[in-house]
């Protein structure tokens, strides 16, 4: 019995031992648990800063990419706007180009539209004057008595031969100009120093010289009948004289270089509202 007894007492001894060592291995563990759990803690504590850490760096990169998105998008905006206002300068430049071209074009169509018109204004006032003078004329006339008609007759200004007649229809022979042409007067053989009278009343319309007639009086007959005597020397009459029928106009002088071979004559035309007729139609032959 005290043998068991003293073996139980060892096995006490061996239990208590065991259990302090558990108790002992518990403490350990439970130390290193926690020593782990602290160094988890502490690795995850540090995982979750480096994560901030990370998200923060992302975030202000995109902050920074967003940002530099922005400027580039405004910066792409101005260049943008800088080159529509680069287009619009240039089409305006070439709107103003155009413009200019087309203004010297616009402005010559302008002008001549202009001119046009200032010409049609001057032929109106020329038609105009015309038509006042020839009313002018014709109360003139009729104040003057002065009323030539188609049975109207005029004296001979000169005694002698027709060498040139009036034809407007055919050709005449010129002797010195040695040609064929159509003949709007009539010439009268003269002498020089023959005098020319007035073949009807008339007033006088002008006095001039023509290098083809030389000296020469252009008289008014009435409505509209024009008489012109050429080849003259000694005019004695001026213009807006009235003339009776017979008065004197002046003498037969040396004809012109235009008519040397026919001789000395009395150039006459005669025209109705401006156009040609034959003197000789009105000529009384009695």
């Amino acid at each position: 019995m005290g043998y068991k007894r003293k073996i139980f007492n060892d096995k006490s001894i061996v239990a208590a031992a065991a259990v302090g060592v558990m108790a002992v291995s518990a403490i350990v563990g439970g130390v290193m648990l926690g020593s782990s759990n602290d160094k988890n803690n502490n690795a995850i504590v540090d995982l979750d800063e480096g994560n901030d850490i990370l998200v923060e760096q992302e975030s202000d990169r995109v902050v920074s990419d967003d940002k530099n998105i922005v400027a580039e998008n405004v910066n792409n905006s101005d260049d943008a706007q800088n080159g529509n206002n680069s287009v619009n300068n240039q089409e305006g430049e070439s709107s103003s180009q155009l413009t200019n071209q087309l203004d010297p074009g616009d402005t010559h169509v302008e002008d001549s539209e202009g001119q046009m018109q200032e010409d049609d204004t001057l032929l109106k006032n020329q038609e105009g004057e015309s038509s006042e003078n020839a009313e002018d004329a014709n109360v003139s006339d009729g104040i003057l008595g002065l009323n030539f008609s188609p049975q109207s007759t005029l004296i001979w200004p000169v005694e002698g031969n027709v060498i040139i007649d009036f034809d407007m229809e055919n050709t005449v022979y010129f002797a010195t100009l040695d040609l064929y042409k159509c003949s709007d007067a009539v010439c009268v053989q003269s002498a020089v120093d023959t005098p020319v009278y007035a073949g009807s009343a008339c007033s006088i319309e002008s006095v001039e010289y023509d290098s083809e007639i030389g000296n020469n009086v252009t008289v008014s007959l009435g409505n509209g009948y024009m008489l012109t005597y050429g080849q003259l020397k000694d005019v004695q009459v001026e213009s807006g004289q009235v003339l009776e029928e017979g008065d004197l106009i002046g003498y037969v002088g040396n004809p012109t270089k235009y008519y040397t071979v026919e001789g000395s004559h009395l150039y006459m035309k005669m025209t109705h509202d401006g156009v040609a007729v034959d003197p000789l139609d009105y000529l009384n032959y009695e």
